[in-house]
């Protein structure tokens, strides 16, 4: 059974979608898994809790990467294969692409 080709794009964008559903539905552990990071290299840092804003400025964050990942998933979704329009980064100057 053949499966279709996803492409990096289009893995990207579902990527930041289920992302973004992660900060809008459960900001703190959002904050949480971000910052692991950093935490690794402080002691003593399991009390440490987010303020408010940060908890409301993550869901809102959260809200629009869940536009942003619907709109590429749904562009995505829609280009024609075949479209002979050229990509962006063909178009650009230091692109692989003729034009200059």
């Amino acid at each position: 059974m053949d499966r279709p080709e996803v492409s990096p794009a289009l893995a990207g964008y579902a990527l930041a979608l289920l992302q973004g559903l992660l900060a809008v539905v459960a900001p703190r552990r959002s904050i949480r898994l971000s910052t692991v990071g950093y935490r690794l290299g402080f002691e003593g840092v399991e009390g440490l809790r987010a303020r408010p804003w940060l908890v409301r400025a993550t869901r809102v964050w959260g809200l629009g990467t869940v536009v942003a990942g619907v709109a590429g998933v749904v562009v995505e979704l829609r280009a024609d294969p075949d479209d002979p329009t050229p990509a962006l980064a063909d178009v650009l100057p230091g692109g692989d692409g003729d034009a200059e």
